[in-house]
């Protein structure tokens, strides 16, 4: 064979480029296996992109069994003004102490003497999902004879017996979607500037 076919370069035969058939078949299939591979890339990626979707719905669906709450807190409510009745609501609002709500739409009412029936609060719903209440001391001490007050004073916490949910008006006007309900449990009291902050974990 002549050294320059040896050395991949072309015969002239009537005007007609041959190449050796040896390199020909390299070319041709080195051409073949860079197609297949150009081919193959998009298919990789559409597979392990589909991995990928099918790997975090089911890391969704595991974490929604399994309770776990969103990682995104959602943003704080609104402060709003409520008027407290404590009393337990298994008897009516009428006796024992517990948490009864009644939302005002934050009308100020006058205190007056100490026999009020209906303790004025703040409450605002958090990120954290709990209800705070604040109530201040001169309020505990004008509703009812300030018979409740007993139960803030000098306290780390207080014990809610009954559980009671919120009427929609309140819960819409917190910011909530859904119903509140406070739960039987103890609950963390504390006491600053002359205002009492309890911490309902819902």
């Amino acid at each position: 064979m002549d050294e320059k076919l040896q050395l991949g370069e072309c015969e002239f035969f009537g005007g007609v480029i041959r190449l050796p058939k040896q390199n020909g078949h390299r070319r041709l299939n080195a051409e073949g296996s860079a197609r297949k591979k150009n081919k193959q890339k998009p298919e990789i990626m559409k597979t392990l992109l589909s991995l990928f979707v099918i790997s975090m719905m089911l890391f969704t669906e595991n974490a929604n069994a399994a309770g776990f709450e969103s990682a995104v807190p959602l943003p704080p409510g609104p402060w709003i003004r409520i008027e407290l009745i404590f009393h337990r609501p298994s008897t009516d609002c009428k006796t024992g102490f517990g948490f009864c709500f009644d939302i005002t739409a934050g009308i100020e009412r006058p205190v007056a003497g100490n026999d009020q029936t209906r303790c004025p609060v703040k409450a605002q719903l958090n990120e954290r999902n709990q209800l705070i209440v604040e109530i201040t001391a001169d309020a505990l001490a004008s509703y009812e004879n300030g018979s409740t007050l007993p139960y803030f004073k000098d306290k780390g916490s207080i014990t809610i017996q009954d559980p009671y949910t919120l009427s929609p008006a309140a819960c819409r006007a917190l910011g909530s979607a859904t119903p509140i309900t406070i739960k039987p449990g103890n609950y963390p009291v504390s006491f600053a500037s002359g205002v009492y902050t309890v911490i309902l974990q819902l």
